[in-house]
């Protein structure tokens, strides 16, 4: 063939999911580490999504079962949930910011706000406690969460409600 391979970027319109050229080896790591893949070509690292986890399906929660309402309920994965909060919240104005916390584990945490609603000091705050914390892993993930925003330490008396519905 007389065509000649020049390089991957001609290539991302044939991608199902996303390729992007990285110039971090520690990037480029942690990228691997969460389940992408790195193709290295002509001096140049391209991380491509390539993951697919395991997941229990869209259902109704068993702890808040109801009547009335939706019968659908959060599952482990963070895209479908902001997924599930988009289909009820049609507004140009919700907006999701994500973190990811902790040193080792990288634990990925969203943030989701309607701009023209929103406390925009409390946003702040929470924004701020966020960015500010310093925790190696999030084992319990949203309880060593709150203790750690919350200045909570060891206390039965929960400061954050939980709800696995999207509604």
């Amino acid at each position: 063939s007389d065509a000649q391979f020049v390089g991957l970027e001609n290539y991302r319109q044939i991608l199902n999911g996303s390729i992007n050229e990285c110039n971090d080896i520690n990037k480029a790591f942690f990228s691997v580490s969460s389940g992408m893949s790195l193709i290295i070509y002509l001096e140049k690292m391209y991380i491509v999504e390539t993951r697919n986890y395991p997941s229990r399906s869209i259902g109704e929660p068993d702890t808040e079962k109801t009547i009335r309402g939706s019968k659908d309920g959060f599952s482990e994965n963070i895209i479908v949930n902001v997924g599930l909060i988009r289909r009820r919240i049609k507004s140009d104005q919700f907006c999701c910011k994500i973190y990811q916390i902790g040193k080792g584990s990288k634990c990925d945490v969203v943030v989701c706000a309607i701009n023209d609603r929103v406390n925009r000091n409390t946003l702040r705050q929470v924004e701020k406690h966020l960015q500010d914390l310093k925790v190696d892993h999030l084992t319990m993930s949203d309880r060593k969460l709150e203790e750690e925003m919350f200045y909570q330490g060891f206390n039965p008396f929960p400061l954050v409600r939980y709800s696995e519905r999207p509604d």
